[in-house]
Parts: structure tokens; C-alpha cells; sequence
């Protein structure tokens, strides 16, 4: 019978972990306060993260970058948590949130064609420049 083996992750501090995974110590909190993290706190009552909250704060910080709501965040962790589901909750809200960015995108690009072409939209009010 083989051996099993086991990696050991030691814990780390919140100043580790914002080295590791790019987040200021507020930032850390605030996730903790949202229920995303749960840091555990040492003998000199320091908060730690053990390799679950590590593994957490890795989902938070990828989800993070590319700004996904926090609502959204929790749903991928939890699903991950739950079912093993994670990569793909994560999957369908980044697709969704790419739909959203690009008719935000289209939006923007058709205001500065009317802007850059004088059509703005009737009835609105013109600006006028500040001579």
C-alpha cells in the first residue's frame, strides 16, 4: 500500500498574505467582515490563514483582478466549497460579466461617435465652452 502524501502549508500572516496575493491589510479585513475568509488568530493573536483561507484569498484575488462583484465571489466559493462546482460558477459569472462589458462597450463607443460626429442626442442640452 502506497504512502500517502501530504504537503504541508504553514500558515501565513495577513502581511504575508498580502505580499503573496497582491491586497492591502484593509482589504483582507474587509473580506474576513464579508464572511470570504475566515483567518484564524495565533498565540499572539495575529491573524493566520491556514491552507483553506489560502486557497480562498487565491480564488479572491484571480476574481478580484478582473473585477467581479463580491456577491459573485461568494457564490464561486461557496460552490466550490459545497460541490467542487468553483471553476465553473467562475466560469459562467466571467462570461457574464464579458456580455456586460461589452454592451458598456458598445454604449461608450456610440456616445463618442455622436460626440466626435456633432449628433449628439436631440433635446440635450448643449455645453458650451468656456471661453
Amino acid at each position: 500500500m502506497p504512502a500517502r502524501q501530504f504537503q504541508l502549508i504553514p500558515d501565513i500572516t495577513i502581511g504575508d498574505a498580502c505580499r503573496i496575493y497582491g491586497m492591502t491589510p484593509r482589504a483582507l479585513r474587509f473580506y474576513g467582515d464579508w464572511g470570504l475568509i475566515e483567518p484564524r488568530r495565533n498565540w499572539l493573536n495575529y491573524r493566520v490563514y491556514d491552507a483553506p483561507a489560502q486557497r480562498r484569498l487565491a480564488w479572491i484575488a484571480q476574481l478580484r483582478r478582473v473585477r467581479l462583484p463580491l456577491p459573485d465571489i461568494r457564490e464561486v466559493l461557496v460552490a466550490e466549497e459545497v460541490e467542487g462546482r468553483g471553476r465553473a460558477v467562475a466560469i459562467e459569472r466571467l462570461e457574464a460579466r464579458r456580455r456586460r462589458l461589452g454592451e458598456e462597450l458598445k454604449a461608450v463607443e456610440g456616445v463618442l461617435e455622436a460626440f466626435s460626429s456633432g449628433t449628439e442626442q436631440a433635446g440635450a442640452p448643449r455645453l458650451q465652452s468656456a471661453a
